[in-house]
């Protein structure tokens, strides 16, 4: 059993190393900045740090140490927190200190950031590539000497679970010392006789030595398949049948085979790629001098502009996106309260989302003439509305049909959850079918029920399994999951597929009296061991109605979490996320042997990890200032329609159309069902 006395501070690891990249850069001696502006303390400047990309920031505690390391007076105020995505042209903090000081510490400040960020963001990656399978993704001890723990930090921040961080605190028995200790057996009696309590982990290569590691008894914590390809791993997985984790590890460096290897059913893929060899991400600091004229900020552009557009622009916002834009929402809401704010619209002759793309499409189905619906990022997608291709929609109807006889129309009915594509919207409508939200879903269930004897729910895999069971105690079977044998893997939000019955179980232990509240499109674990589930309007009555002293631990988009903490603290209600990191005396024995359970929590046992959903993340003030300001000009135009080239392109870059035709009077039907439910 591991000690809790082997997991390393963060500052005691890093102390030594901050040192030393300071005194490898001379940063007390930056002769350019002294030769030109001089040493003195009194001479100022203030600093803007910018993301020149998208990712995931990671590093700001180290980035503040480094540059307090060499001078205590600089102040800097973060604009981001860690776990956070970030976009383009994001301001992520602001810097003011003597221009000596900051320029001497900024490029050593800034290379620890951009690495750790980098590291964070390519975890993330594997992490969403993996999410609508029960896979976790582990790092590797190949990390940079000296980084090891600030790199293992990035990784768990990313989404990740850390594998061993050093060669003391796992028994994990690989071919040569299987060779030298004459096989499997006897490597593992001698580790054990040597190490007791330690957990113990055995590399194997084939079928027999899987075999022989089967045998033994008691049985391992864990069996690593080493370098097999898929028919392998899905032959070891069957073999194994769940009685010990498996971990496959070699030549997995790139998303798609991480995902393909996660499809067959392993429990934990190692990745050393995290570490050893991604690509930083690109972050900058510009420097001005106080009181140097200011340009209009992006808010006073953002209201600048709202106003000029006046009557004729009406924004709508959902709760997951940054605080920053949602405060320019003339409406914000849950998918469900949004779809019927969009209808209310009626005057409005711009409708600008800050969200996802699907929402976005939903108003541009149901809009009416003479308005027009735009986002600031397009490319802002879902990764669960990307679950279900158009190709695989067409597979699974006919699967269906040949399974009722020809009678799947009769039989069957397309319950979709509204993050889906269009295409999606329309199939769904084509065939008799509605689409629900979270709010919503039950009373949609029922009344598909009253249609059809079966529901084929698209795409998520736990919205409709969680509402039918929980809910209203409807047999599993008769709800369809989107797999029909035609999909490696089913739908799911790879955010809220993050939450584990452990995390629920951790907050227990740590919170007694914690109220724990989940959205229902988090697994069936969790959800059922929830004191309450329901969607963000949900989430946030429950909040709002709470007494003071109530303690919350919420499974959902730590944006939402994060507002309703500032939102409730004076009051004395306490808002935390499921996935709380811990703090040192929180370390319990049991939470440094979870890493090695089956479907163990996403690095709780080593911090925890942030819930932020990437595409919310992508509307921000910058990107939500361009646009406005296009509408602006746009909107001047006495013949917009006969604008040139330049403006095509910016409508393209902005406006988010469906083509009228069959399929959109079939999205449009499917949506009117929900929408003839009520709200």
């Amino acid at each position: 059993m591991l000690d809790s006395s082997t997991v390393p501070t963060l500052k005691d690891s890093t102390d030594a190393l901050i040192r030393m990249a300071l005194e490898e850069d001379h940063a007390r001696n930056d002769v350019t900045a002294r030769t030109i502006l001089g040493a003195e303390q009194s001479f100022l400047v203030r600093g803007r740090v910018m993301a020149k990309g998208d990712g995931i920031l990671c590093g700001g505690e180290i980035f503040d140490r480094v540059m307090k390391a060499l001078d205590p007076t600089i102040r800097i105020t973060w604009k981001v927190p860690d776990g956070h995505p970030v976009v383009t042209g994001e301001l992520l903090a602001e810097v003011e200190g003597p221009a000596v000081s900051v320029l001497g510490t900024e490029r050593t400040a800034l290379n620890f950031i951009q690495h750790l960020s980098g590291i964070a963001t390519t975890t993330a990656s594997y992490v969403d590539a993996c999410s609508t399978t029960r896979c976790k993704v582990l790092d590797t001890r190949k990390t940079t000497p000296g980084w090891r723990e600030l790199e293992k930090m990035a990784v768990r921040v990313g989404g990740g679970i850390n594998h061993r961080h050093h060669l003391a605190d796992l028994l994990l028995i690989k071919d040569n010392h299987i060779t030298a200790a004459g096989g499997i057996g006897p490597a593992v009696q001698r580790a054990r006789d040597g190490a007791p309590g330690i957990p113990v982990e055995v590399e194997v290569r084939n079928d027999e030595e899987l075999s022989e590691a089967l045998a033994i008894s008691p049985p391992l914590t864990r069996i690593m398949l080493d370098n097999m390809d898929l028919p392998e791993l899905r032959r070891a997985v069957q073999l194994v049948a769940g009685r010990i984790p498996l971990e496959a590890s070699g030549g997995i460096n790139t998303i798609e085979r991480a995902k393909a290897v996660a499809q067959t059913g392993v429990n934990f893929i190692s990745v050393g790629a995290l570490t050893h060899s991604v690509t930083a991400l690109d972050i900058n600091m510009k420097i001005s001098l106080p009181g140097q004229p200011q340009a209009e900020s992006t808010d006073e552009r953002c209201r600048r502009l709202k106003e000029a557009l006046g009557q004729k622009l009406v924004i709508l916002g959902h709760y997951y996106v940054k605080d920053e834009v949602l405060k320019y929402a003339g409406y914000s809401g849950d998918s469900l309260a949004l779809a019927f704010h969009a209808l209310q619209a009626e005057n409005a002759k711009y409708i600008v989302w800050l969200g996802v793309r699907f929402m976005a499409e939903m108003s541009a189905i149901l809009c009416k003439e003479g308005q027009r619906v735009f986002m600031a990022r397009k490319d802002a997608g879902c990764f669960l509305a990307d679950c279900a291709p158009a190709p695989d929609l067409a597979a699974a109807w006919q699967r269906l049909d040949e399974l009722t006889g020809g009678r799947a129309d009769q039989e069957v009915i397309p319950v979709a959850y509204i993050n889906s594509s269009f295409e999606l919207k329309a199939f769904v409508g084509e065939h008799g079918g509605i689409i629900c939200t979270s709010a919503n879903c039950e009373r949609v269930l029922r009344w598909a029920w009253e249609r059809r004897r079966c529901v084929l729910f698209l795409p998520d895999q736990h919205l409709g399994n969680n509402t039918a069971r929980l809910r209203m105690g409807v047999d599993p079977a008769n709800i369809l999951p989107f797999r029909m044998d035609l999909r490696e893997d089913e739908g799911a939000c790879s955010i809220h597929q993050r939450f584990t019955g452990a995390d629920v179980r951790r907050a227990r232990r740590l919170y007694p009296s914690a109220i724990v509240l989940a959205h229902p499109e988090c697994p069936f674990e969790v959800v059922s061991q929830a004191d309450g589930f329901g969607s963000t309007t949900y989430i946030i009555a429950q909040v709002e109605k709470a007494t003071r002293g109530t303690v919350f631990m919420v499974a959902t988009d730590q944006r939402l979490v994060d507002r309703l903490t500032a939102q409730h603290k004076d009051r004395g209600v306490t808002v935390m996320a499921l996935s709380q990191p811990l703090r040192p005396e929180d370390y319990d024995v049991e939470d440094l042997a979870s890493t090695w359970e089956i479907g163990a929590p996403l690095g709780a046992s080593m911090g925890g990890h942030a819930a932020y959903c990437g595409y919310m993340a992508m509307s921000t003030s910058a990107t939500l200032s361009q646009l406005l300001a296009f509408l602006t000009d746009y909107d001047a135009m006495s013949e917009p329609e006969r604008a040139g080239p330049q403006v095509r392109r910016q409508l393209e870059r902005y406006e988010v159309a469906v083509a009228p035709g069959h399929s959109r009077e079939m999205a449009r039907l499917s949506l009117q069902r929900m929408l003839d439910l009520g709200g």
